[in-house]
């Protein structure tokens, strides 16, 4: 939810939805904030299970 939430602040703050959104977005400081807002998230999305290989 947090990367959801910064996602929707970068498009509003640079009126865009091109590649410039995700240039800003995954800047290592904006980044950071993103972990710390989603460390005190009580939501949780565990990773997706792989089908084994045969």
């Amino acid at each position: 939810m947090a990367f959801k939430r910064e996602l929707f602040e970068v498009i509003a703050q640079l009126r865009s939805i091109g590649r410039e959104v995700f240039d800003e977005l995954l800047k290592p400081e904006r980044l950071g904030i993103i972990k710390e807002l989603a460390a005190k998230e009580e939501e949780y999305l565990p990773p997706p299970t792989l089908p084994e290989e045969k």
